[in-house]
């Protein structure tokens, strides 16, 4: 899982060499031959090494005309680790609902503001509690920027969401990331 999400990472780096990116193309390549050669992938880590060599060398022709191939292969061996590292046979029970929940996305909010680990725990479990027929991805990208604690990223996604994003239909709300006030 962790070579797929530095693949994913560094990819989009290789997508458009030129001259006055090789030295920064020849980084990546390196990282991701020795990422490649670390989980068995001999055959893209050898497309790594000698991308790397050329691009070091400063030979733009040979990386434009093999970059694409590598690309393709790093994607295909991508796709192949999701496959045998998704549950086969398994049924997601989780019961649907429109989109996540507001007030566990302005609760999560709150507790990433103020870097509350059991209150981001506990919403981030709310979510995870249902499938979605809209903003699935946005569970996903919030759950990803979590294990990074990257709280800062989904405070801002979170005050910035669209009506839609929210509630699955227009409205005027807006997901507040202030302290409830306390009854004295």
């Amino acid at each position: 899982r962790s070579y797929v999400a530095s693949v994913e990472e560094l990819t989009p780096k290789l997508e458009k060499p030129d001259q006055n990116n090789l030295k920064d193309y020849a980084i990546t390549v390196h990282g991701l031959k020795s990422s490649s050669y670390g989980v068995g992938a001999n055959a893209v880590g050898d497309l790594a090494k000698e991308l790397e060599a050329r691009s070091g060398a400063g030979d733009m022709e040979y990386v434009l005309a093999h970059n694409p191939t590598f690309l393709s292969e790093i994607d295909r061996l991508v796709d192949n680790i999701r496959d045998q590292l998704s549950p086969k046979g398994q049924v997601d029970v989780r019961p649907w609902a429109t989109a996540p929940d507001p007030k566990v996305l302005a609760k999560l909010a709150l507790a990433c503001a103020s870097f509350d680990m059991d209150g981001v725990e506990k919403a981030l479990r709310e979510l995870d509690a249902f499938r979605y027929d809209s903003q699935s991805q946005l569970v996903a990208w919030l759950k990803e920027k979590a294990l990074s604690v990257s709280f800062d990223e989904m405070v801002a996604r979170l005050k910035n969401l669209t009506p839609d994003e929210k509630t699955g239909a227009p409205n005027k709300s807006t997901v507040s990331v202030e302290a409830p006030l306390k009854n004295d």
